[in-house]
């Protein structure tokens, strides 16, 4: 009887904790990013470590080639076109999943400069399943997702 009662105040706590997390999710105020495990990121054509972490319109490309991990946010605006945002200091986790609510997101309160080496610029250009941008220094990062 005792291990009864275990299992329903289990179940109990689970099922209070997981409805804030599902209205959250389906209100839009949070957003799952899931890692890409078959993605690749080349820039100026040569592979280089790193990760992405895709959601349904926006994903996260994180270069580890550099001294310290590099993200880039990247907004799906059509099936041709996107923009990209630096992130400044701040990477993505290299953890399969992560979460970011509505309030204060990485990546568009940050204002960056455009001076950095390593920032962002210009459109970023879809073809199919691969994207590409361009950083200030004259990186050309490719992502085959």
């Amino acid at each position: 009887m005792a291990m009864k009662n275990w299992l329903l105040f289990g179940a109990a706590i689970l099922g209070i904790l997981a409805v804030p997390i599902l209205y959250s999710t389906l209100k839009g105020y949070t957003v799952w990013y899931w890692r890409n495990p078959h993605a690749h990121i080349l820039v100026n054509g040569q592979p280089v470590p790193g990760y992405v972490h895709e959601s349904k319109n926006d994903l996260f490309v994180t270069r580890g080639d550099l001294p310290q991990h590099h993200s880039y946010l990247i907004r799906l605006t059509d099936q041709t076109k996107g923009t990209s945002h630096d992130c400044g200091d701040w990477s993505a986790s290299s953890f399969f999943v992560f979460v970011i609510g509505h309030v204060d997101p990485p990546c568009f309160m940050n204002v960056v400069s455009s001076e950095t080496p390593e920032a962002s610029v210009g459109p970023v250009r879809i073809h199919g399943a691969t994207l590409e941008f361009q950083t200030t220094n004259g990186n050309v990062i490719t992502v085959n997702r």
